[in-house]
């Protein structure tokens, strides 16, 4: 198992103003009976809970921690980076997500 199971990242957000203020986004891991799924909170209003694998028709889980947590941070680094919460079957591809 990943020692790293749970990653707090922060990220500066413009909020709109000259200020920023820091978001705090936190990801984590969990086990179920067939598989592995993440969660991502940012914030007390912004959540996403994935147990199955994102983008793939069916119910197909993460067939390991490793697995989630790769799909999980390439998703926190898109939220950063765009705000949206997105992810493509070339992407799941080029982590090398089995499915």
């Amino acid at each position: 198992m990943l020692a790293a199971a749970t990653g707090i990242l922060f990220y500066k957000r413009n909020s709109g103003s000259a200020s920023k203020e820091v978001l705090r986004i936190n990801l984590t891991t969990f086990k179920q009976a067939a598989g592995w799924g993440y969660d991502i909170k940012a914030g007390s209003s912004f959540s996403i809970h994935q147990d199955r694998i994102p983008v793939i028709p069916g119910n197909k889980m993460f067939i390991s921690e490793e697995e989630a947590l790769k799909t999980g941070k390439l998703m926190v680094d898109k939220i950063k980076k765009t705000g949206r919460a997105d992810i493509s079957v070339e992407e799941l591809d080029a982590l090398g997500i089995h499915y």
